[in-house]
């Protein structure tokens, strides 16, 4: 059996705090997590936190389901 935990880079979205300007960096869960610098501010951006998408397919999933 393959483990794919820290191998399968993800994608971590950045807000500069003054100017609001946003960057997006790939990388690996397990990578030392480093904030960014904004380009225009050069001050440190803060990490955005999002819901991750979840698709759920079949029946089960819904209370009008049977």
């Amino acid at each position: 059996m393959v483990t794919l935990v820290g191998k399968i880079p993800m994608i971590y979205e950045y807000r500069c705090p003054e100017c609001k300007g946003e960057m997006s960096i790939e990388r690996a869960i397990t990578d030392e997590e480093r904030s960014p610098s904004c380009f225009d501010c050069h001050i440190t951006m803060i990490r955005k936190w999002a819901a991750p998408n979840i698709q759920f397919k079949g029946s089960g999933f819904y209370s009008t389901d049977k």
